[in-house]
């Protein structure tokens, strides 16, 4: 049967209607407490401000989104019946901003706060989260400090740029591991980071393989701090092909966004690709995964799909792309024929992708409540991710190698941005307001639309989230150069992986 498509453009809702039926309406109320607040009905601007009233709006499922300066975005589907009327009321919560102040000498220091779009001023507000502060001057490198702020939190740092400075030594337990300071790569495995400010450092420590170490660490002047990091193994396996997978654990998660904090995300996004819709994970439930799993540490990369297909793309260990579905498809069933009895591979479903990606975190990212251009390869072309994220990552929109970037907690690469990942599943907007609690997956047919995850390197953070959707149209679609795909792979019965 015959549909025609009507895209609502910023609402990224898709409204379907046989040809020849006629276009219904009904009417919609929108308030909030405080009232004033900018309302969003399936548009890229706004309606108006509440109490708003509407009484020509499409019939059909709509996003209802309203936003308050100094509030949390909220957002709801509503449906709007033929000739009805709708109501919805909103309670809008204050977002607990801090304050910062930090006193530098000497006074003509250049301060910004990486993770945040505005600049710096002493006694600004800031979203509670996790930042980096950057000191520069002419003609000295730049210090930086890591700082954590909690809701409502009223923080004043004192900071000498000429005053004595500290050191840190870092001795982990197995060789040829990637040391992060502060967001960014200092070495490898041992070695030492003299003049450092005082104060709040974040050390991060990992290896392929191996579960990362992230703590905080306290750098006093004139005094070296010594840390020595012990690198525990995660269960894994390594194929014929070289591919590693590790051991992702049953257990259950909440699938979806967080109602205000996260959606406050998509504020002032304009960003339209065909095939394209921004569909928020809601209502958010729980969801269960029953059974463990072994996942593919990275994406597929062009040297894999090389020595499967014969294929002639470019060498090297960036991920694969671009790829029409079939061919996906016939990769899979050769790694199959080519590990019978061992593996059985098979691409994750949503359910299972999102499970990996927040790797026992909560928040919009596994890196927290905002991402930076050091933790994932991302290109914001215009706007901020909500109030965190840094604006842009400065870089152009094509992948990079993998493991460029530190892991998840569970030693995944890349699971926010590079490639956009393809899931098992058909794609269904509406899916998480019917799924299943238990492995939900909605494989439907090879014609359907198909899943995709995890941002890439065109987009910004906003469709890097843990929770973001997007999706492949038709079987042989190609997605924009750069979807790729990762692997789940399962043992075959009475094979102990």
């Amino acid at each position: 049967m015959e549909y025609t498509r009507l895209f609502i453009l910023n609402a990224k809702l898709t409204h379907q209607r046989k040809q020849g039926q006629a276009i219904t309406y009904g009417k919609l109320t929108v308030t909030s407490e405080p009232a004033g607040a900018q309302v969003w009905i399936s548009s890229y601007t706004p309606k108006g401000v509440t109490p708003l009233n509407e009484d020509k709006v499409f019939s059909g499922r709509h996003r209802i989104t309203v936003r308050k300066q100094g509030y949390y975005e909220q957002a709801r589907m509503a449906t709007i019946a033929p000739g009805q009327p709708a109501t919805l009321d909103f309670k809008l919560k204050p977002i607990p901003y801090a304050r910062l102040t930090l006193e530098v000498n000497p006074p003509d220091t250049k301060v910004a706060v990486v993770g945040w779009p505005e600049k710096y001023a002493p006694g600004m507000k800031i979203a509670p989260g996790e930042y980096v502060v950057e000191f520069s001057r002419p003609g000295l490198s730049k210090k930086r400090l890591y700082l954590s702020l909690g809701d409502n939190a009223v923080l004043k740092e004192k900071v000498d740029l000429e005053g004595p400075k500290g050191s840190l030594w870092v001795s982990a337990n197995q060789p040829d591991c990637v040391v992060y300071l502060d967001g960014r790569e200092v070495g490898r495995s041992s070695l030492g980071i003299v003049d450092l400010l005082p104060g709040p450092h974040k050390l991060q420590v990992w290896k392929s393989l191996f579960k990362p170490v992230t703590q905080e660490v306290l750098v006093r002047p004139d005094q070296e701090k010594r840390v020595g990091i012990s690198l525990e193994p995660v269960e894994h396996f390594t194929n014929s092909l070289g591919m590693e997978f590790v051991k992702i654990p049953a257990g259950s998660f909440m699938m979806g966004y967080r109602d205000a904090p996260d959606l406050m995300a998509a504020k002032d996004e304009d960003i339209s690709f065909p095939h394209e819709e921004f569909l928020p994970g809601l209502p958010r439930h729980r969801v269960e995964i029953s059974t463990p799993f072994f996942m593919q540490t990275t994406e597929v990369t062009e040297d894999m799909w090389r020595k499967i297909m014969g294929s002639k793309v470019h060498s090297g260990d960036t991920p694969v792309r671009p790829l029409l579905i079939s061919k996906i498809d016939e990769f899979i069933a050769r790694m199959n024929e080519r590990d019978r009895g061992k593996y059985r591979y098979r691409l994750p479903t949503e359910a299972e992708w999102e499970y990996a990606c927040r790797a026992g975190t909560d928040s919009p990212f596994y890196t927290g409540e905002t991402i930076n251009y050091w933790q994932a390869k991302y290109v914001n072309w215009t706007n901020p991710y909500g109030d965190g994220a840094v604006k842009k990552s400065k870089d152009t929109p094509h992948t990079t190698k993998v493991k460029s970037f530190a892991p998840n907690p569970w030693g995944l690469y890349d699971m926010h941005g590079n490639a956009q990942e393809l899931c098992a599943d058909a794609y269904d907007p509406f899916f998480n307001t019917y799924a299943a609690i238990r492995d939900p997956a909605n494989l439907g047919t090879r014609q359907q639309a198909r899943t995709v995850r995890g941002g890439g390197p065109w987009a910004s953070p906003v469709w890097c989230m843990c929770a973001h959707r997007s999706f492949f149209v038709g079987q042989d679609d190609r997605d924009f150069d750069v979807s790729g795909f990762r692997l789940v792979a399962e043992k075959v019965e009475g094979k102990n992986l």
